[in-house]
């Protein structure tokens, strides 16, 4: 007989220990990265100082590499694509809990940057002068393109099989810095800007994780309590051929 198959990942199971701390963790750090990005003078200007070594001008190859990636993720059909492929890849294991989890991670992500950044739309250090191209926009912060690179990655991270976790976790790490490394090439963000959408998408994974906990929970202590009563365990229980 073979072996049941378990749902879900050891990074997932790992991140599940106590994803409360977690979230509180993530909303903690966007607090600070708000504070220094609005209100501390010489985090206001180490921020610019930042950003203007390392965004270059648009007529060099770096700005036209990191532009490739901008528009992708710039490209909201992306955002849908990356979901549903996410979610597909779930549910052909069966592994329904982290279909949710993904689709919500990354639809999640999308509907609360636009929230925050029209919520808290203000003017930055060394603001866009008048009739001018000139980045970043008062909307800045946080960053849309780093909080959903990462989401991106954690959502696939979450729902590809066992051993596919290494490489993926490899290539989310190269897809995220890429995007966020990206957007200072540009001069659309500050770092502030970057480590705020980081903060946002992993503070909501690890919230969507403490909410789908119980549903898991729940359905663990059922399993245990039939092993209770029983005296059994009946996923181990080898099957008897009829005579």
């Amino acid at each position: 007989m073979a072996a049941p198959v378990k749902e879900g990942s050891p990074i997932l199971e790992r991140a599940q220990r106590n994803p409360i701390s977690g979230c509180l963790a993530c909303l903690a750090g966007f607090a600070l990265m708000l504070v220094f990005a609005y209100w501390v003078g010489p985090t206001e200007r180490l921020d610019r100082t930042i950003l203007d070594t390392v965004s270059t001008s648009t007529n060099t190859l770096t700005n036209r590499v990191a532009y490739v990636g901008f528009q992708v993720v710039n490209y909201r059909p992306t955002w849908v694509a990356v979901g549903a492929v996410a979610v597909l890849i779930a549910l052909a294991q069966w592994r329904i809990r982290d279909a949710v989890l993904a689709a919500a991670l990354v639809a999640g992500t999308g509907g609360l940057v636009l929230a925050l950044k029209a919520l808290l739309t203000n003017p930055r250090y060394l603001p866009i002068p008048v009739n001018s191209d000139a980045y970043p926009w008062a909307n800045a912060f946080p960053s849309g393109h780093a909080a959903g690179s990462l989401a991106m990655s954690l959502a696939f991270l979450m729902v590809v099989p066992t051993s596919w976790q290494r490489p993926t976790a490899i290539v989310g790490i190269a897809f995220t810095g890429y995007i966020s490394l990206g957007v200072l090439v540009l001069n659309v963000h500050y770092p502030s800007d970057v480590v705020a959408g980081w903060l946002l998408a992993a503070g909501l994974w690890f919230a969507l994780l403490a909410l789908l906990k119980p549903v898991q929970d729940h359905a663990s202590s059922k399993s245990h309590g039939l092993t209770f009563l029983t005296g059994r365990n009946l996923e181990t229980q080898p099957r008897q051929e009829p005579p």
